[in-house]
């Protein structure tokens, strides 16, 4: 995520007055810190982005976005919640990817009350 990226997002929850989830591929270097963590952390290390450009204290400032959902690591399915902001990945989906994980999917659940839940689907469960 570019800092171009993070003054858009800051510009817009600003604004915004309803709370949001935020998807994107490369995990941002919070999920570095993963101790406490629940589910499966196979890879060597998590692969973030190269630099912190300060999106996740922007997050935590505007208390707006409630969690952020990865992928890129093919070996982790993890969540971890940090600052009240739930770090997850999602499981991997498709069969051209490395890794023996059993492929699925993330479900995400928002209740009318805003509680939000997670919990991994897995192919031979569907």
């Amino acid at each position: 995520m570019s800092t171009a990226q993070v003054e858009w997002y800051r510009d817009f929850v600003e604004e915004d007055t309803v709370d949001s989830v935020v998807f994107m591929h490369i995990p941002l270097r919070q999920f570095i810190d993963s101790e406490g963590y629940v589910g499966i952390f196979n890879e060597p290390m998590v692969y973030a982005q190269g630099v912190d450009t300060g999106f996740f204290d922007a997050m935590v400032e505007f208390d707006r976005s409630k969690g952020v959902f990865v992928g890129h690591d093919h070996l982790n399915d993890f969540y971890v919640i940090q600052e009240g902001i739930w770090l997850v990945y999602g499981r991997a989906t498709g069969y051209n990817g490395y890794g023996n994980l059993e492929r699925g999917g993330r479900h995400i659940e928002i209740s009318s009350d805003s509680i939000m839940s997670t919990h991994v689907v897995l192919g031979s469960e569907v």
